[in-house]
């Protein structure tokens, strides 16, 4: 997915550390008449001061014209070069050039995200927390099952996972077409999926929080003739196709019914405008 990722640590001591560095993952037609606006209006929400912007793209891509000027007149723009239809590649990418103290904030292109949605996200990543995303009002991703969770689209990820993925925890099958097809449906993306796996195999009490009472909005469409209930629907087959094959490829001692629990038990909903958790059966 074309996104768009903020990385923050309010611990960080150190001048020569990023108070807040922002991922764009960004290529293609669609996206660059939308990046330089999209930036704008981000720069108006982040914090000032100690702010790097990372932008990973193509080699040659249509949107470097585009962001010459932008890039040329921010000091703390800087490009790096990747296969965007590649997750895996692009994110390891991104995570090699970011200081390891430094947690995530995934936006994709054309997100509308206020500036005091990101400050309750930013309070809200402490602890064991090691996700805060927020509902996609477009998506109506609400928690109830797998592929209904948290997305990179808008979601902050604590340092421990951008740690995971320097070290390649992403695996190369999240790319579209390497396991081939489910049904209808290319098997690709979701990557959010292991990255929740992983981090509860190295910490079984990591939590993740999926706020739903104050969503965002996606301005941008991508994908032609696709629409969102048709995104969705995929996004949920291949999600519960991931578990399944990570059940087998991890776990021994109990069964899936009992790992699956395990798994997604530790995604917590919660409507932060009632202050409440919503418990699923």
């Amino acid at each position: 997915m074309i996104g768009l990722q903020v990385i923050a640590n309010a611990d960080a001591v150190n001048e020569n550390v990023p108070q807040l560095t922002v991922w764009i993952r960004a290529g293609g037609k669609d996206v660059k008449s939308e990046i330089t606006p999209f930036l704008q209006r981000l720069l108006e929400i982040v914090p000032e001061g100690r702010t790097q912007i990372l932008i990973c793209t193509n080699e040659n891509d249509i949107i470097l014209e585009e962001l010459k000027s932008f890039y040329e007149a921010e000091k703390s723009v800087k490009l790096i070069f990747s296969t965007l239809s590649s997750y895996s590649l692009a994110l390891t990418a991104l995570a090699q050039n970011t200081n390891p103290e430094s947690s995530v904030l995934s936006l994709s292109v054309g997100v509308d995200i206020r500036k005091d949605q990101l400050e309750e996200g930013l309070s809200n990543l402490k602890g064991r927390v090691r996700v805060y995303g927020w509902k996609i009002h477009e998506f109506q991703n609400d928690g109830t099952v797998p592929g209904k969770g948290w997305y990179n689209t808008a979601a902050l990820i604590d340092k421990t996972i951008v740690r995971q993925i320097k070290e390649g925890s992403v695996p190369q099958w999240v790319d579209n077409g390497v396991l081939g097809k489910i049904d209808n449906y290319t098997i690709g993306g979701n990557e959010e999926i292991p990255m929740m796996v992983e981090a509860l195999q190295r910490d079984p009490e990591a939590r993740f929080i999926l706020n739903v009472g104050d969503p965002v909005s996606l301005k941008l469409q991508l994908g032609t003739g696709v629409n969102y209930q048709e995104k969705l629907e995929r996004k949920v087959a291949v999600s519960c196709y991931y578990l399944r094959k990570l059940y087998q490829e991890t776990c021994t001692h109990e069964t899936y019914e009992s790992w699956f629990k395990s798994i997604w038990n530790s995604l917590e909903v919660i409507d932060f405008q009632k202050r409440a958790l919503i418990a699923y059966p």
